[in-house]
């Protein structure tokens, strides 16, 4: 079987046929920038798998061209799938005025409580990563902090904010996963995850040791020798 023909026989197993239609188009656009970049090795196969990650992603063709038209101008080589993703979100957030605050943004978000709030009222945020970000390091902490170990602060204030954005874009798109493979993918892996969770528990309590490295080794030798 060829590489198209594996693929075809992919999209009719994994989209409906609305979206076997909207990815066509969306390879179809793609293909159309292809232009823009004669050396590029990406093949139609290549853009066919774009096409359905885009769509399975719920991305209609209007904003791919939109991503496209935009990569063109700044892209020297044809954009990954992650940059024409990134790129949509950043066209997203400026069509709906939704967007995730910067570091920068956040850190001031945080300053203009402490004034507005000190330790004497409950402070309020835009995002519950900047809330998660507070909490982690201490409200009385950040009230508390002398000039001098603001520059420290900032520093740790931005690992924990980095850390509660990512961790946001992966329950989004771990929740969007799962919503794409169904209730019996999701059902599946929440019993293998319990199985193993309940045999680990029984273990424990019958206190039995694994082997270890050490183990193993003088384990396979004996049996090799």
């Amino acid at each position: 079987m060829s590489t198209e023909q594996e693929l075809d026989r992919f999209f009719q197993e994994n989209l409906h046929e609305k979206m076997h239609e909207d990815a066509k188009i969306i390879a179809d656009t793609l293909l159309v920038f292809k232009n823009f970049y004669p050396g590029s090795k990406i093949d139609d196969n290549g853009l066919l798998l774009y096409a359905l990650f885009l769509v399975r992603d719920n991305y209609c063709a209007a904003e791919v061209r939109m991503a496209m038209e935009k990569l063109v101008k700044t892209s020297t080589f044809y954009p990954s799938l992650s940059e024409i993703i990134g790129t949509i979100k950043s066209i997203e957030s400026t069509a709906t005025g939704i967007r995730t605050k910067t570091v920068d943004e956040a850190w001031a978000e945080v300053f203009s409580e402490i004034r507005r709030c000190s330790i004497y009222r409950e402070p309020v945020f835009s995002s519950q990563e900047i809330a998660d970000t507070v909490k982690n390091l201490g409200w009385s902490t950040l009230v508390n902090m002398p000039s001098s170990s603001i520059s420290v602060v900032r520093s740790q204030f931005e690992k924990y904010y980095v850390l509660a954005l990512r961790r946001r874009e992966e329950r989004e798109e771990n929740v969007w996963l799962m919503h794409l493979a169904g209730n019996d993918a999701a059902r599946v892996i929440a019993d293998r995850v319990a199985k193993k969770r309940s045999i680990i528990a029984a273990l424990e309590r019958q206190g039995e040791d694994l082997p270890g490295l050490e183990q193993i080794t003088a384990e396979r030798s004996r049996s090799d020798g």
